[in-house]
This record gives C-alpha cells, sequence and structure tokens, in this order.
C-alpha cells in the first residue's frame, strides 16, 4: 500500500459573538466552531478541517478543491 501526504490550505473566518467567537470554513460545508478566544475558535476549525478532509479521503469523495 503507498501512502501520501497532502497539505491544504484552508480560508477560516473567526467572528465574535455574544459569548465568545464563532469560525467557520467556507469551503467546506457545514463546517461551523466555537471557541472562547479568536485563537482557540480558529483552531477548533483548523482541527475540524483536518478530520472533515480526512473523512472525505476515507470515504472516496471528491475535495472541494478551489473553494475555499
Amino acid at each position: 500500500m503507498k501512502t501520501m501526504t497532502m497539505a491544504f490550505a484552508v480560508t477560516v473566518f473567526v467572528k465574535k459573538d455574544t459569548v465568545g467567537y464563532y469560525a467557520f470554513v467556507p469551503g467546506l460545508k457545514g463546517l461551523h466552531t466555537d471557541g472562547d478566544t479568536p485563537e482557540e475558535a480558529a483552531n477548533n476549525a483548523a482541527d475540524a478541517a483536518q478530520a472533515y478532509i480526512e473523512s472525505m479521503i476515507k470515504h472516496g469523495e471528491a475535495i472541494p478543491i478551489g473553494n475555499w
């Protein structure tokens, strides 16, 4: 079995919310998260994006490259 390493860059938007910060990745449908600080929200979104893309690869789904 061949192993490949790939790198992806995603755009994370962070906005102030009523109780903390809200983050989302427009290029990955449904990826929304939050955090107590802007950094925490951005890090949570990055972790979620990694899991999202790994799941797409595992299930043979097309990765929306260029839609970030």
